[in-house]
């Protein structure tokens, strides 16, 4: 995999576009429209591309607690790639398949390892329950939530491969906003290929694993 290089800030997409879009006093295309359409592009562009953006987060297991809230204690996870406990990869399951394991199955033990673990609202449940605790042992690999736009210098939160990507979706905004559908069309078929030019770039480097995606709504159960 590739190192990727984050420089480019909220300014240099703000400067691209309204050059681009002939606006450079910013008249029609002002600087907080393209603030909040960076904002959203950059949340596009890691929910489709998913090995954008990536972090890894450590939490104790502790004996008799089988859920963990996750979106309370780590709220920007997005996706998660990967759930290691005490340094071995844990399979996951669905909700639906680890409901119908646990129904079907007469063990009620504990164990000092779980056998899997499946989401539900934000919150990771271990099956079966623990009997024995560890520091750390549970490491999550994931994909964060791009941080909060707080200003134009603010660097973006996905790498540069991206710039193009994100200045196409900022530019299909901005001509949907003009009434001008024919270029929108145009800049939005351009974020598209350049969005699966990366995946195919990330995908050709990269082993693929399956992914649980956490959405914003869940935390509110």
């Amino acid at each position: 995999m590739p190192v990727e290089r984050y420089s480019k800030t909220v300014g240099d997409v703000i400067t691209a576009v309204k050059r681009q879009f002939g606006d450079t006093s910013g008249l029609q295309v002002t600087d907080s429209n393209i603030t909040a359409w960076v904002s959203d592009a950059q949340r596009e562009i890691v929910v489709n591309n998913p090995e954008v953006n990536q972090a890894m987060v450590q939490f104790n297991a502790v004996a008799g607690q089988s859920t963990y809230p996750i979106l309370t204690s780590v709220p920007d996870m997005l996706i998660i790639h990967s759930l290691h406990f005490n340094g071995q990869i844990l399979p996951n399951m669905s909700f639906v398949k680890a409901q119908e394991y646990i129904i079907q199955t007469t063990d009620t033990s504990t164990a000092s390892l779980p056998k899997f673990w499946y989401e539900w609202a934000g919150v990771i449940t271990f099956w079966p329950n623990l009997n024995q605790s560890y520091t750390n042992g549970i490491t999550i690999f994931y994909s964060k939530n791009p941080t909060e736009i707080t200003s134009t210098s603010q660097v973006l939160s996905v790498p540069d491969s991206y710039f193009k990507a994100v200045v196409d979706f900022c530019m299909t905004q901005a001509y949907e906003m003009d009434d001008n559908s024919q270029m929108a069309q145009a800049k939005a078929s351009q974020f598209e290929t350049s969005m699966q030019k990366q995946a195919n770039r990330q995908s050709s480097l990269d082993n693929q694993y399956p992914t649980i995606t956490l959405l914003p709504e869940d935390n509110d159960f």
